[in-house]
């Protein structure tokens, strides 16, 4: 444990000396965070025994030159219970120019589309950290990528063009603690082909290198046509704010990953190969936010063009099923609409926060891995401030209606000091194993945040 702490702190001191010298320089702002999370898992079905500890550190500096700004997020990890010695990465790094009518930004960047609280049908251009998900705030989970991104100002009008040259994938979940039900087919499919290897009589130094050429996880070749690029038109219209996208990319979303197929095989129910896939797609979206009085309306909403669906091959049933899976690969294609649609209100410090969210899937097949054509599901979250404003409860409910699955985070922070704050939470997952949040059910967790904001 000794050389644990060793390590962190080392991290936090080489971290903070790395910064400081610049501190001085003129036109220079210093800000970020110091968290420590302890989470301890309280699932009655958990095998795991889950303990995490966390220390991160983000350090933010911002510099001022007449038009140009200069932006870079250090960022700093160390799990003293896991073992993790932690690690340093440049999460977020960036030069941007101001002028007259025209904003420039290049470099490593969050790009943050749409209005609607956490479930942003049109927020595609980053992918997300799966490794602790649906807990973990959408700041932590949102993998920044390399872009160039330019706005022009047009009078009330704002149009926004993005371009990402390099294709960044999500980051898959590594503990066993938040193993999904793609983890689970995939350490399936890992067991088939290491056992085939055996059966074939490959060398045990081999099966390693076996498995992964028959388990493929998808690489894009950095090139022209692999480029991905968006466009935002926003504005102010009738007394709302409105905005217009388009997108062309490729699917990231491992809530409903795609996984290819590669000569399927009837008799053992498994593929020669199977590919994690991050095929091409198109987003038309919009969305507004509107004020009714004391209401504040927001509504979001996007149209996916040439999406893939993984199919189940527990559904096949008939001759005409097995024909359809070897043709389309494991996944079929279709368009899908998803909408967003919530209002939010203040009485005083009392704050309510309600959003319907419906997905559908214009190509439904019966083999693909979702239970309806049509999916709803409602969000709700609710706080409150005491205590001169340093009390503030807060509750937070995702409830999949078609999947019948739940999502339940009742939380309280207490302000200790300025800019200290302690903060106690409890992860409720509950629902059908195969389900958007109930495949997370065994990964309920009680956790303890410590946080210092300068």
């Amino acid at each position: 444990m000794e050389d644990n702490m060793k390590k962190m702190f080392t991290i936090i001191t080489v971290s903070i000396l790395f910064i400081l010298p610049a501190i001085s320089q003129e036109g220079l702002t210093f800000q970020g965070f110091l968290r420590h999370e302890t989470a301890v898992s309280t699932a009655v079905m958990d095998e795991t025994e889950y303990v995490k500890s966390l220390t991160d550190l983000s350090l933010v500096g911002k510099h001022y030159a007449g038009d140009y700004r200069f932006y870079v997020d250090l960022y700093c990890t160390y799990d003293s219970v896991n073992g993790d010695e932690g690690e340093v990465e440049l999460r977020e790094g960036y030069v941007a120019a101001d002028f007259a009518n025209t904003s420039f930004i290049a470099g490593k960047q969050w790009i943050a589309w749409g209005r609607a609280d956490e479930i942003n049908p049109v927020d595609v251009i980053n992918p997300e950290d799966y490794s602790e998900p649906l807990v973990r705030g959408k700041g932590d989970r949102k993998i920044r990528v390399t872009a160039l991104s330019i706005s022009k100002y047009l009078g009330d009008y704002t149009l926004n063009m993005v371009f990402v040259p390099d294709f960044t994938p999500p980051a898959y979940e590594t503990n066993s603690h938040w193993s999904t039900g793609l983890a689970s087919l995939i350490q399936e499919y890992s067991l088939y082909y290491a056992q085939q290897a055996v059966d074939l009589g490959v060398p045990s130094y081999r099966i390693e290198n076996y498995v992964s050429e028959h388990l493929i996880l998808e690489d894009k070749e950095n090139s022209v046509n692999n480029a991905q690029y968006g466009f935002r038109l926003s504005g102010y219209l009738l007394d709302t704010d409105f905005s217009l996208y388009y997108y062309r990319g490729f699917w990231s979303d491992l809530s409903r990953p795609v996984i290819f197929v590669n000569n399927y095989d009837i008799v053992t129910g498994y593929p020669e190969s199977v590919m994690l896939a991050f095929p091409e797609f198109k987003m038309y979206g919009a969305d507004l936010e509107k004020a009714l009085g004391p209401y504040t309306v927001r509504a979001e909403a996007a149209y996916y063009t040439g999406r893939y669906i993984s199919y189940d091959s527990s559904r096949i049933g008939s001759p005409e099923d097995i024909s359809r899976y070897v043709a389309d690969r494991g996944a079929g294609k279709s368009n899908v609409l998803k909408v967003v649609a919530g209002m939010d209100r203040f009485w005083g410090n009392f704050y309510v926060n309600a959003q319907y969210v419906t997905e559908y899937i214009t190509n439904y097949d019966k083999l693909m891995m979702l239970p309806e054509e049509l999916l709803h599901s409602v969000t709700l979250k609710v706080s409150d401030k005491f205590v001169e404003d340093k009390l503030e409860p807060e509750v937070k409910l995702v409830y999949e209606i078609t999947e019948n699955d739940l999502y339940l985070a009742p939380s309280v922070s207490y302000e200790l000091y300025d800019g200290i704050a302690v903060k106690v939470a409890w992860d409720i997952l509950t629902g059908d194993e195969s389900g958007t949040v109930g495949q997370y059910k065994d990964c309920d967790q009680f956790k303890v945040q410590l946080k210092y904001n300068f």
